[in-house]
């Protein structure tokens, strides 16, 4: 499918409604899994990146990640994210906010805020629009039309079959008892 970007959504802001010692154990469990992973991901190319607010998350993370980054950052194979205390709505609110003080501080008046410069302002703003999101939990595969304001016609989305207009795909079992797609 020759897929260059991939993000992980390990921990979202919402996460942490959740009990203390179950958001302590999940960011142990993120946190081991990257240090047991990122000696494979580097030899496999991998280029390894947070997605996501650094405020909350525990030191350890923290350093990980950047161990992870500092690795990976000359690796020219698929870009990995790792979202981690992301939630699209927290990034939209930081880069207006960014917008905001640019305004107050006059260097950007507010005909000057376009799409274009606010998704200059996001945390990953190399990151292009999502083709296609798989829920693991629930085994659907969302074409990215499902999401407001995000194209119809992908590459992942003709990939795999999908007319530009289908939003959810289910996972079932087919003949073979290998997973097929129906839509």
């Amino acid at each position: 499918m020759g897929i260059s970007f991939l993000t992980l959504y390990a921990f979202s802001t919402e996460n942490w409604r959740r009990p203390a010692a179950e958001v302590n154990a999940l960011m142990a469990l993120i946190e081991q899994a990257l240090a047991g992973e990122i000696a494979q991901l580097h030899e496999r190319k991998v280029k390894v990146a947070h997605l996501g607010s650094r405020e909350r998350l525990p030191q350890s993370l923290l350093d990980e990640l950047d161990r992870a980054a500092e690795l990976t950052r000359d690796n020219t194979g698929l870009r990995l994210y790792l979202a981690i205390n992301y939630g699209g709505r927290q990034e939209i609110a930081a880069a207006a906010a960014e917008l905001a003080r640019e305004v107050k501080a006059g260097t950007l008046t507010p005909e000057e805020i376009t799409p274009e410069r606010l998704a200059e302002r996001l945390y990953r703003p190399e990151l292009p629009d999502p083709d296609l999101l798989a829920d693991g939990l629930y085994g659907d595969l969302r074409h990215s039309g499902a999401v407001a304001g995000l194209p119809q016609d992908t590459p992942a989305a003709r990939a795999v079959g999908l007319p530009g207009e289908t939003a959810t795909l289910r996972r079932s079992k087919g003949c073979s008892g290998k997973p097929a797609l129906n839509y």
